[in-house]
């Protein structure tokens, strides 16, 4: 598979938005970045009722996946629920880079949503390098200030993904 830069099928702001999430799975974890054997996916929300996330599991992930939530918004919180079922843990996503495993239940959690949110997340179906799936975890998360302290970056980014619309 090419790497996503040479692809000539990208519209421009898909290519520049992997581009910079390339940039900080490298610094965050760089075993899940090499080789680009990940697919990322954006959706944005500015209507709580017509967007939901619904709890669900990702079936056909074979290893953790990464996600984070970026726009001016407020009132959402994402949800993964314990492998039993009976316990949830909830993170605030907005700017920060969270590892979960997305074969156990989560959902995303609309509280008095106001704004407009772009969620992203990084998952693999597929990658030659891993043998065996590990499973169940779920992290506090990586601000992106840690990350990249750049606001001139946050602002980039969340303006190339607004320049899809």
């Amino acid at each position: 598979m090419a790497p996503v830069a040479d692809r000539k099928s990208l519209r421009p702001w898909v290519l520049q938005v992997y581009t910079m999430m390339h940039q900080v799975l490298q610094i965050v974890d760089p075993e899940f970045a090499e080789g680009e054997h990940y697919c990322m996916q954006v959706a944005r929300s500015d209507d709580a009722e017509a967007h939901q996330v619904r709890r669900h599991k990702e079936a056909k992930d074979i290893t953790h996946q990464y996600l984070c939530a970026l726009g001016n918004f407020s009132g959402t919180t994402l949800r993964q629920y314990s492998e039993t079922g009976r316990k949830h843990f909830n993170m605030d996503t907005q700017l920060r880079f969270v590892r979960m495993d997305g074969r156990i239940d989560h959902e995303v959690i609309y509280n008095d949503f106001k704004g407009v949110r772009f969620g992203l997340v990084f998952y693999k179906s597929y990658d030659p390098m891993i043998e065996k799936p590990a499973t169940g975890y779920m992290d506090v998360g990586t601000s992106f200030a840690e990350v990249h302290s750049s606001i001139a970056f946050h602002k980039q980014l969340t303006n190339a993904i607004r320049s899809s619309q």
